[in-house]
């Protein structure tokens, strides 16, 4: 899980950095962190991550334009805002934020928060990906479609793109039913699926994948089924 951290008050990042990794550490073997303490004007915003947190009032920054940059290329990730002042939180909903921490009262809100996110990540399970020596975690409701390639699969997310060593028939076994074959080279998420033609599904990302003349109609009844459910 990729988490980024902005807020000035380094001890803080450092507290918050401690507190995560006690709970999320039984949730999944990867947890990577990123603290912005300074210098937020020259971050990445390209950058893909899970969780964000963000203080509101930074010393010569807006914490919520920040917050709407990062949200431009993280449209799925959990954002928490961080503040001293109680009262900036109605400023933070135009971002929809997934939660609000008062630092006054850190403990209890940080225990609030975790309890949401637990509830969330129950119902969000986590695929754990490894390519290359790099280690990553998505959540599989982000996943669009799934791409083998030479020596490699590519998985397709709102996040970004990443990489795995196993094989496409090894990765379908882990993953629920919603994902289906639809071509040698390809395995999509039926709710991420947007129309089909004759010999083409098209993705809710607009993106145009072929299907298989001996995958079509046992693809054609699987999203049918689905759309049942």
């Amino acid at each position: 899980m990729d988490i980024c951290i902005v807020d000035d008050d380094f001890e803080f990042c450092q507290k918050l950095k401690k507190d995560l990794i006690i709970y999320l550490s039984e949730k999944t073997d990867y947890l990577n962190f990123e603290i912005q303490s300074s210098h937020f004007n020259e971050m990445n915003f390209q950058k893909k991550y899970h969780l964000i947190f963000i203080d509101i009032d930074l010393l010569q920054d807006n914490g919520i334009d920040i917050a709407q940059k990062m949200l431009q290329n993280n449209p799925t990730s959990y954002l928490v805002f961080i503040s001293s002042h109680s009262s900036l939180v109605f400023d933070t909903l135009i971002t929809q934020p997934f939660f609000f921490i008062r630092k006054s009262i850190y403990k209890k809100d940080f225990q609030s928060f975790i309890n949401l996110l637990m509830e969330k990540l129950k119902n969000h399970q986590l695929l754990h990906l490894n390519y290359k020596y790099t280690q990553a975690v998505v959540p599989i409701s982000s996943i669009i479609y799934i791409e083998i390639e030479v020596h490699k699969l590519s998985i397709h997310t709102y996040n970004g793109i990443y990489y795995d060593n196993r094989s496409l028939k090894a990765i379908q076994k882990i993953l629920n039913h919603e994902f289906v074959q639809v071509h040698k080279s390809f395995l999509v998420h039926l709710s991420e699926v947007k129309a089909i033609k004759s010999q083409e599904v098209i993705m809710k990302n607009e993106k145009v994948l072929s299907i298989g003349r001996s995958y079509k109609e046992q693809f054609k009844e699987r999203y049918k089924t689905f759309l049942r459910l």
